[in-house]
């Protein structure tokens, strides 16, 4: 399952991610969070909110690559 989510800075899309990943977890389902290189903001493998929850991605996207080229985690 993938899913897409958008809105304006500030309207919690990192926070509702993370704390979705948590409740995915709890039920025994895997997941992954892929960010892209560039955003190293708290680290080159930390996905973070501002409201202080933070993960680490399993796959980070360098420039041209897919996510497809990766092996499964």
């Amino acid at each position: 399952m993938l899913h897409f989510y958008h809105g304006v800075m500030g309207s919690s899309k990192t926070a509702q991610l993370l704390m979705q990943r948590y409740n995915y977890m709890q039920l025994g389902l895997k997941v992954a969070l892929v960010k892209p290189a560039i955003d190293t903001r708290a680290g080159v493998n930390i996905v973070y909110s501002r409201v202080g929850l933070q993960a680490e991605a399993e796959i980070v996207l360098e420039a041209g690559h897919s996510i497809r080229e990766r092996p499964s985690f």
